[in-house]
């Protein structure tokens, strides 16, 4: 799931089977978060070392929130976030080093999220904002200040991030997708 240690270190480690992750959320609520870490060997990731690690099989991840909001107070509004973190060894690194690395792994992300919110009136204020975010990678899905060298990866990666928000005629609404895979 997630490894965070000083320095510590992974060494001849290997993954070769099937994850599936679902995460779905039907309450019709605002300001909800959904977040999906998943890798072949780990999920998250900080500070760790890893040599001579491998990943094969199949990772299927789905983040869904389909969210009607039919009225909430004026400070609420209907704003939603949907997170996808994904790789073939690793979903998510903060400072990792990788060395002798491999990934052969087939993945699967499907991140949706619907907003569906009405404004009551002209005078209400309100709006409705979707963000999906998709981090997906071959070996990493989401990196930062990590060292990777004689890394490799023959991944299929099948991707689809979506984000709606429903038009209204009062006021604004916002639907943002962002997809990185690499």
């Amino acid at each position: 799931g997630e490894l965070t240690e000083i320095n510590g270190y992974v060494d001849y480690s290997h993954f070769n089977g099937e994850i599936t992750v679902n995460i779905d959320s039907s309450q019709t609520y605002n300001l909800i978060t959904l977040t999906s870490y998943a890798g072949g060997l780990v999920g998250s990731s900080s500070y760790i070392k890893y040599s001579r690690c491998f990943t094969s099989g199949k990772l299927n991840n789905t983040v869904l929130k389909d969210n009607y909001v039919n009225s909430c107070d004026y400070y609420g509004h209907g704003k939603n976030y949907a997170y996808s973190y994904i790789g073939g060894l690793i979903g998510s690194d903060q400072s990792g080093e990788y060395n002798h690395i491999y990934s052969n792994i087939e993945m699967v992300n499907n991140t949706y999220l619907i907003n569906y919110y009405k404004a009551i009136s002209s005078s209400s204020g309100r709006y409705s904002f979707a963000y999906a975010y998709s981090y997906i990678g071959g070996l990493i899905g989401e990196s930062s200040s990590s060292i990777i060298s004689e890394a490799y990866s023959a991944s299929n990666i099948n991707s689809a991030t979506t984000s709606k928000a429903n038009y209204d005629r009062y006021k604004y609404n916002r639907a943002l997708t962002y997809s990185y895979v690499g």
